[in-house]
């Protein structure tokens, strides 16, 4: 939870828990009907996401009280991301797409198409664009323009293996795009304000 001393676990005992980081302690559980792979907080801590095997995705408020429940994939979550205004989700699924969902009207916003093989991680780099990782061994970068698709503005093959770990350090220009691949290979990408890559 963010700002705060929580954690939020789940795998394939299909709970969902709250743990209480300085006392190692559960805080609070949910018991959940499938194992699940994927969670995230929203920026403001009010909701939190879960999306399971099953392609099912949950969201949680900040008691842990179920408030949406809906099927976005036939296949499993392997990650989530909120976009930086809370509007929208993203995901990673094995189906090889992501889906940009809006979660307020509970409508799938988008569906990007671009891998070939699972997509394992997706991160927003802003309310516009987002990067993508899968086992094809790419890292796509997309503009989207809040319509029905995403237009692929790079993609990034540097790294060899599955790329399977994304993250973004946002700067006051542009930032730091992080991919990790299961050949323990990690690339750094320089992004610019147009949300394409360099690699220095």
């Amino acid at each position: 939870l963010p700002q705060t001393n929580f954690l939020a676990t789940v795998g394939s005992d299909n709970r969902l828990i709250i743990w209480d980081v300085p006392s190692a302690s559960v805080a609070q559980q949910v018991e959940l009907e499938a194992t699940s792979r994927a969670l995230a907080w929203s920026p403001n801590g009010q909701y939190l996401a879960v999306g399971n095997d099953f392609g099912v995705l949950k969201i949680f408020d900040s008691q842990l009280s179920l408030i949406l429940e809906t099927t976005l994939h036939g296949d499993y979550f392997r990650s989530l991301s909120w976009s930086p205004n809370g509007r929208y989700l993203a995901t990673a699924n094995d189906d090889r797409t992501t889906v940009i969902f809006d979660v307020a009207n509970n409508v799938t916003a988008a569906i990007l198409n671009g891998h070939e093989d699972w997509v394992r991680d997706v991160v927003w780099l802003d309310d516009s664009y987002l990067a993508t990782g899968g086992d094809d061994s790419k890292t796509i970068l997309w503009e989207w323009n809040g319509g029905s698709e995403a237009e692929i503005i790079q993609t990034l093959e540097r790294i060899e293996g599955f790329h399977q770990a994304i993250t973004y350090l946002p700067q006051s220009r542009g930032g730091i795009l992080a991919v990790g691949s299961t050949e323990s290979q990690i690339a750094l990408w320089n992004m610019e304000a147009s949300g394409t890559a360099r690699y220095d």
